[in-house]
């Protein structure tokens, strides 16, 4: 059927080769059915994008990065290499802290795939030339997007103002919906959300955020918004300023999440008419 689909590009969440992890992160699969699915969507010829996940409590460096030459053997366009994070409520939190992550197991891992010929255009995914996942670079731009089936989610806009769409979770009422727009829930996201989320998705980007869509979209220059953090991540040296654009540098984008709590609270201490 997908040999006969327009679809161009698979994924599949492999998250490790290596059954003492699949164990510990809670999978049900064994690494042999895994390797079995991947041959299958290698025979339809598609793009193939491979998930693995990295700092897994008791992985060493070797142990991520055999698992990334596992993948290479299945010659995949294109690897998407998540840093494992424990949310609260899960099981695995349950037995795990945050301790029981080694953050340089993901780092070393991402410097292999570099070295491997991957480019590194987004915090957890790596591309050959001309691979990289224009859906997703979709998401990461803060485009109109359509989400389809239960519990989907999309955006679009209107006029300019964008609109979150969200898909009821329960199937009876999705279906009982047909007729009714799937019985979907319409909100309009507040302009001070909207651009804390276009700035935590583009900054996750090597391109960064294009000055000329924040104008667009805000009718503000970025650079008056938050001229403090821009500064202080700049004499860091972990912000590039260009004349179209700003980006977190490699280094920087390993402190993603430093960064938009610095962007929040000059927002909150600014009274940024955003809010």
């Amino acid at each position: 059927m997908i040999k006969n689909s327009p679809l161009t590009r698979l994924s599949t969440g492999i998250q490790s080769f290596d059954d003492k992890f699949l164990k510990i992160l809670g999978r049900n699969c064994k690494s042999y059915v895994s390797r079995k699915a991947v041959e299958k969507l290698l025979s339809t010829g598609r793009i193939l994008n491979l998930d693995l996940i990295s700092s897994i409590p008791d992985q060493k460096i070797n142990d991520s990065i055999n698992d990334i030459k596992t993948a290479l053997t299945y010659n995949p366009q294109h690897i998407s290499l998540y840093n494992l994070t424990l949310e609260e409520n899960t099981p695995i939190s349950g037995i795990f802290t945050q301790k029981d992550i080694d953050d340089d197991v993901w780092i070393e891992s991402s410097e292999y795939l570099k070295e491997s010929g991957y480019s590194h255009y987004e915090i957890s995914n790596f591309a050959l030339p001309g691979y990289k996942c224009t859906h997703n670079m979709n998401y990461w731009k803060m485009k109109s997007y359509i989400g389809c089936g239960p519990s989907a989610v999309s955006t679009s806009f209107e006029n300019n103002i964008p609109y979150r769409i969200n898909n009821t979770s329960n199937i009876s009422l999705f279906l009982e919906g047909k007729e009714r727009d799937w019985n979907i829930k319409k909100e309009k996201i507040e302009k001070s959300d909207f651009f804390i989320e276009t700035l935590m998705m583009g900054f996750r980007t090597a391109d960064g955020i294009d000055k000329e869509n924040i104008n667009r979209i805000f009718g503000a220059d970025i650079d008056g918004i938050i001229p403090e953090t821009v500064l202080k991540w700049k004499n860091k040296g972990l912000l590039l300023k260009k004349t179209g654009s700003l980006a977190l540098t490699e280094k920087g984008r390993l402190f993603h999440n430093s960064f938009l709590i610095d962007i929040m609270n000059e927002l909150e201490n600014r009274k940024t008419p955003l809010s």
